[in-house]
């Protein structure tokens, strides 16, 4: 059994008993087949922007999924996937994150994430009610790769929409809405153009 925690901590539980405890803030490797000590130094990661930020801040484990290839982890806008190197060693190989743009930092938490059959995606959804899309794996690489997560689909308001007007000589609509913005559509192709 994998758990995360609160605290920014993992949990190995075998039959019953704790098997091994990291903590995420500077995590590359996990090796289940060695226990590390409470004062034991974690390999410090190659991406030290991302160690450092995990570091400063407090970033609970808010969800997490297993997967035949490894498990991923989401903390506040970032899902960190490990692959498994059999038979226990998994290897830290994406980092992906859903950029903070436009609302407010907290609306961009992910609250949820899945991973489909081929193993090859991920979606996740956020607090702003938002699905994002990756790719769960990159190229083969040595090193850690960062991927910023896409919309699926297009972008909503977040709030209720307070007017809506048609033009009336193109295809388009404009929306305005509470959430401080105006989306403006192309009706025909159902999409959002700005």
């Amino acid at each position: 059994i994998i758990a995360g925690s609160a605290d920014m901590e993992l949990y190995f539980v075998e039959t019953g008993e704790l098997k091994a405890k990291y903590n995420i803030a500077n995590l590359d490797m996990v090796d289940l087949t060695h226990t590390p000590d409470s004062d034991e130094v974690s390999m410090k990661s190659e991406l030290s922007t991302v160690a450092q930020l995990l570091a400063k801040k407090s970033y609970p484990i808010k969800c997490l999924t297993t997967f035949p290839s490894g498990f991923a982890f989401a903390t506040h806008n970032m899902v960190h996937v490990f692959e498994k190197e059999p038979p226990f060693r998994f290897i830290k190989k994406t980092l992906l994150t859903i950029p903070v743009t436009l609302f407010d930092e907290s609306l961009y938490v992910i609250k949820d994430i899945a991973i489909n059959e081929q193993q090859d995606t991920i979606v996740a959804t956020t607090q702003h009610n938002q699905i994002f899309i990756g790719q769960l794996f990159a190229p083969e690489t040595m090193e850690v790769t960062q991927i910023e997560f896409k919309f699926l689909g297009e972008p909503l308001h977040i709030d209720a929409i307070i007017d809506l007007s048609v033009c009336s000589w193109k295809s388009i609509a404009m929306t305005a809405s509470k959430d401080h913005t105006v989306r403006i559509w192309r009706s025909e192709e159902h999409t959002s153009e700005l």
